[in-house]
């Protein structure tokens, strides 16, 4: 599962995506949630650029 930091920058990461995107950050983080794929390493990568 992710852990409260992980969940954290998902959630910036929605929080700074393109208002147009939202939707389609919001089905790859519930994809991703759902054990599907192996878009963890992306999304936590994006995340951290958000950030930084």
């Amino acid at each position: 599962m992710i852990n409260d930091i992980g969940l954290a920058a998902l959630t910036l990461l929605v929080a700074e995506s393109d208002p147009a995107n939202k939707d389609v950050m919001i089905r790859l983080i519930m994809n991703m949630l759902a054990g599907r794929g192996k878009i963890v390493l992306y999304l936590q990568h994006q995340a951290h650029r958000a950030v930084v």
